[in-house]
This record gives C-alpha cells, structure tokens and sequence, in this order.
C-alpha cells in the first residue's frame, strides 16, 4: 500500500476491454458451486458454476458435482449445519456419473479419494495464480484474503496454509 493505491488502466471483462482508471484488485471465483468434470482430457474445475438453482447435487435438484459435494464427501462439511436438507446420496450418484466418464475415456479405473482430492486441488491453484503474477502479492494476500459463501473458509484453508507458512 505505501500510502497510495495501485491503479490500472484497462481492465478486461470477457471478451471486452475496458479503458478506464480503477482500483488493481484482482478477484478469483472458484468456490462451492463451482462445477467439477472432465473435458476429455483433465478434471476441470469452474468456471461454470451451479448455482443456487439447481445448486450442488447435494440440494437434490438434479445439478452437478461441484466443491460444495466433493467437501461433504469427504466429510470436511457437516450436513447438519445447512438450512435445507442436504442429500449426500445424490452427491455420491455424482461422483460416480463423473468416475464413469473418466472411466470411459481414460480406460482404466479411478480411485474417488484421489479424484476428489485433485478437484480440491485445483481451485487452489487458480487461487494462488494471481501472487505468482505479482511479486509481493504473497505478503499482501495473507492480510488481505477474504472468504465470502458458505464453505468460503473451507475452501479457502489450501490457500491460507502455504501462505501462512512460507
């Protein structure tokens, strides 16, 4: 911060470029909703989220595997704590539908612990981009990190570690 504010000068939103002076904030939105899947090649994370409707698969709406099922999954999220009745069994039938595509076209079997932990990891990793872009980031991030949602400091515990401890 040194007494004054960084500023950029073109900001992109989309496909479109933006020339005018605002505050050098960057943001990153991978959290629960975020849908996880397979392209054919990788596991992918984002940025198509679910949304509140049809939600996680875990609301029962029919959505799709997203962060929020994968943490109830792996127990990290207490159903109990939610105020609409969470379906666990409908976050399992979509870990398998996912398992089943990676099945398909990778030919072999996946272990779903290890699959679950590799989607967790990837928001992670488009979380910390932004301090590998900028170099005092780092520093500046562990004061300013904040978590907003439902499972924000869930999901935000990968990101605190590392940069608590470096």
């Amino acid at each position: 911060y040194n007494g004054r504010f960084d500023y950029r000068f073109e900001s992109r939103v989309g496909s479109f470029s933006i020339l005018s002076p605002s505050l050098a904030i960057e943001t990153i939105a991978a959290g629960g909703g975020s849908i996880c899947d397979f392209d054919g090649h990788r596991l992918t994370v984002g940025p198509h989220s679910a949304g509140a409707n049809p939600g996680p698969a875990c609301y029962g709406a029919s959505g799709p595997l997203t962060i929020t099922d994968v943490n109830l999954l792996l127990g990290r999220i207490d159903p109990d704590e939610f105020t609409i009745p969470i379906q666990r069994a409908e976050s399992e039938k979509a870990l398998k539908a996912l398992l089943s595509k990676l099945k398909r076209n990778t030919r072999r079997d996946h272990n779903a612990f290890e699959v679950m932990e590799s989607l967790l990891r990837l928001p992670t990793k488009k979380w910390l981009r932004p301090s590998a872009k900028f170099p005092c980031s780092r520093v500046m991030i562990r004061e300013t990190l904040r978590c907003s949602a439902s499972a924000g400091p869930v999901d935000s515990m990968p990101v605190r570690w590392p940069l608590y401890w470096e």
